[in-house]
């Protein structure tokens, strides 16, 4: 401990010394809010990023970070504001071992009621980093996602985040009061990311858009009671419209005669859907009302981008006749929906109030009927996932997949990972016809890592856009080559020795870029490999060992 001339650092009690061993987290599922916490993640809080900044503020305060990565999700940290200063508050939360991929949704478990609204999001940012560097930072609505969930235990909890362009290995929430908005006390709960992946759709099907297979969320900022207050109004249960349960539902209760309406949105943060498309929530009609009177009071919106592109009430609404229904028909069962004519990546249904009578709505599922769509504007959808497998032959890993259809697709990639996170792409595939025929691809990965591999295929359309195959794992435990690297952080001299002797290989140093910039090539290896990383920054690199016996990938930390 060292004092300036500036500093009087008084009386400084020392406990004792504190050691953590990181490793790697678990693998993220598809279309899941995770919590990042110990002990099932090597996650710190990021001191560059956590506290207080900006002009002087007495009584503002960051108090209990670490809550924000333990196991208890039922605890939190507080970021406190005083009202009319603008500093802000900040808790940073990193990954020291894993690169999450673009496409990630990141956010964080908040508690705030001044945030009851979320029009009033212009004080919340959410930001993402990769070696201390920020990636991207969205602020306010609508840049940030605000998702409805069963992990929200109240109105005043929210999940709010940004789905990711960029790799990251932090996410930071900064608080700031604005002219408008005193956040005062916000208490912050956990850290959530979801790997967004699978969902495309193709022609002449219907698809009922349900995690994990689909990765759609409900928008809480336009699922609620809106209008009066009204004290016997509710939306329940949101979330079960997007669970492959078909027996779970939500509700939606008006009072009788209120100038109230309640709402279920869901949104699709990967993809834009071609007008044409059928699309709807399949529903109970608790009351039994006729079918005049009860479509009289059910709306069905979309939206693109956060815009209202079209609506339908009344007399507008379908009654769809689907391929396959997510519950039985019976009375006051229905599948209503509209025919879009706008492009849109969300859909909501409203439910307003009747005459002497509670509006009572189950809610049960949302679909998305293609059955009639033109084909024109078919060619618009993506490729249509059938199937996709990993097997072992020998020591390599066998990728096959089918698709349905490849109107505007422009190839594919072949991705791995060590983790199930952090994705590099390995090998590319063209496209074999653009005509409604199944189409079969395969691919070999000659030099799978030790342990586990995990894969994926990524679809490419002709505009950009594109879509992920689901993940799928394999294990490669004997007979491939054994790498002791260490120290792991290291400063100056890294150590690697193989388990056997190997006639030639080569050993790589690739940034956080995907660059190389330090390989070492030796046609025989005996002993150990002493490697001088000492004129290499700080931060996070990955260490490539390719032999005859295959190749490892090691994630490493320099340190100064």
């Amino acid at each position: 401990i060292e004092q300036d001339l500036l500093v009087d650092l008084g009386s400084t009690r020392v406990y004792s010394s504190v050691i953590q061993r990181f490793c790697d987290g678990a693998a993220i599922g598809c279309n899941t809010l995770t919590y990042l916490h110990n002990p099932l993640f090597p996650v710190i809080i990021d001191g560059a990023h956590t506290g207080i900044s900006g002009v002087a503020c007495v009584l503002c305060d960051v108090r209990n970070a670490g809550n924000v990565i333990d196991a208890d999700t039922t605890n939190y940290a507080s970021i406190i504001l005083t009202a009319g200063v603008g500093a802000t508050g900040s808790i940073s939360v990193e990954d020291v071992l894993a690169t999450y991929p673009a496409g990630t949704f990141a956010g964080y478990h908040i508690d705030n009621s001044a945030l009851v609204d979320l029009s009033l999001l212009s004080g919340v940012n959410i930001s993402t980093y990769l070696n201390g560097v920020v990636q991207e930072s969205a602020t306010g609505s609508p840049a940030l996602i605000s998702i409805g969930s069963d992990l929200l235990a109240d109105d005043g909890q929210h999940i709010i985040g940004l789905v990711t362009t960029e790799p990251f290995d932090a996410v930071a929430i900064h608080l700031t009061n604005t002219v408008s908005l005193n956040l005062g006390t916000t208490n912050v709960y956990g850290v959530v990311i979801d790997s967004l992946c699978g969902g495309t759709i193709g022609c002449d099907s219907t698809y009922f858009m349900t995690n994990p297979d689909f990765p759609v969320v409900i928008d809480a900022g336009r699922t609620g009671i809106d209008g009066v207050v009204c004290a016997g109004c509710s939306v329940q249960n949101e979330w079960n419209v997007i669970t492959s349960d078909p027996d779970d539902y939500a509700t939606i209760v008006i009072t009788a005669g209120v100038l109230a309406d309640g709402s279920i949105a869901v949104h699709d943060p990967t993809y834009t859907y071609p007008g044409g498309i059928v699309t709807g929530f399949a529903i109970e009609d608790v009351n039994a009302l006729v079918e005049a009177q009860l479509f009289g009071s059910l709306t069905i919106s979309t939206y693109n981008n956060g815009v209202l592109q079209e609506s339908a009430s009344g007399i507008q609404l379908l009654d769809v006749s689907v391929s396959f229904n997510w519950v039985e028909p019976g009375t006051g069962i229905y599948n209503v929906g509209m025919t879009t004519t706008l492009p849109f990546d969300e859909v909501r249904i409203t439910v307003g109030s009747l005459v002497g009578i509670n509006n009572t709505i189950n809610v049960y599922g949302f679909f998305m009927d293609t059955e009639n769509l033109d084909p024109i504007l078919c060619a618009a959808l993506p490729v249509t996932w059938l199937s996709f497998d990993v097997r072992k032959e020998n020591l390599q890993s066998r990728l096959t997949w089918t698709t349905a259809r490849e109107f505007n697709n422009a190839g594919y990639e072949v991705q791995r990972s060590p983790d199930g996170r952090f994705f590099s792409t390995i090998g590319r595939v063209d496209m074999t016809g653009t005509d409604e025929v199944i189409h079969s691809y395969s691919f070999t990965d000659d030099r799978p890592v030790k342990g586990m591999n995990y894969y994926r295929v990524k679809q490419t359309d002709l505009d950009g856009r594109f879509t992920y195959s689901q993940v799928r794992s394999i294990s490669f435990d004997g007979g491939e080559q054994v790498v002791q690297v260490w120290p792991n952080p290291v400063s100056d001299i890294l150590t690697i020795r193989l388990e056997d002797d190997h006639d030639a290989g080569v050993v790589r140093m690739i940034n956080a870029t995907g660059a190389i910039i330090k390989e070492i090539k030796f046609d025989q290896y005996e002993g150990m490999i002493e490697w001088n990383v000492s004129d290499l920054e700080s931060g996070y690199y990955n260490l490539i060992i390719e032999t005859s016996k295959g190749r490892t990938v090691q994630k490493i930390m320099i340190l100064r």
